[in-house]
Order: structure tokens, then sequence, then C-alpha cells
């Protein structure tokens, strides 16, 4: 039980949104691990393992102006077909990802300690 480095997806940053002071980016990684989900024939796993299916972990992150990351959102274990990993974006999880991440930024700007002007 032997899984491959999958050829048909791209990895690593494979979307990403600029503003003139934050990038925001979606970040895959390929998850070779054992599949701990719901699996009571061992099916997910065998298609794992002959590379129908690939298992990967997302990560959403908010980057200030100077590349600090500021707000981030993990999914991990997300299973789909061999070539089809940006099919991921279009199954509402990217976005829910996208809303806390962003969420995260905001929340993180509002406690920002405000500087006053000297009188």
């Amino acid at each position: 039980m032997r899984r491959w480095k999958d050829p048909h997806n791209n990895f690593g940053v494979l979307w990403t949104a600029a503003t003139r002071n934050f990038t925001v980016e979606w970040r895959t990684e390929q998850s070779f691990e054992k599949y701990d989900g719901d699996d009571e024939d061992g099916s997910i796993q065998a298609d794992l393992d002959s590379g129908e299916l690939v298992m990967f972990d997302s990560s959403i992150r908010v980057l200030d102006h100077y590349g600090k990351e500021i707000a981030a959102d993990y999914l991990g274990a997300s299973v789909y077909k061999s070539g089809e990993v940006l099919k991921f974006i279009h199954d509402g999880y990217f976005m829910d990802m996208l809303n806390m991440a962003c969420l995260g930024a905001r929340e993180h700007y509002q406690k920002r300690p405000v500087l006053r002007p000297a009188a």
C-alpha cells in the first residue's frame, strides 16, 4: 500500500488575490496519511492507494503587505478524483475557508492599538 505523488494535480499555491494592502492565497499539499473519514468498506482508502483518488490539505492565508500572515484557515484530508483538485473551489469549502480567513484578518486589525497624535 504505497501512494505515489499525484502527477495529474498541481499542489502549492493554486489561487491568489491581491489588494493594495493584502494578499490572500490558497495553498494545497498532497497528504499521504491514512484516510480517517467514513470508509466502512475500505474503498476510499483503496482508491487513494491506487491513485484514482487524491487526498490533500488546504490552507487559506491572509498576508499583510510585508508578507506576514495575519489570519488563516485550514482544512485537512479533502478527497477528490485525481486531476480534479480545482473542483474544491466550487464545492463550498473554499468559500467557507476564505470567509473565515478574512474574518480573522478583520479581527486582527480591530484589535490593533490606535496611536493618537501627541498633544
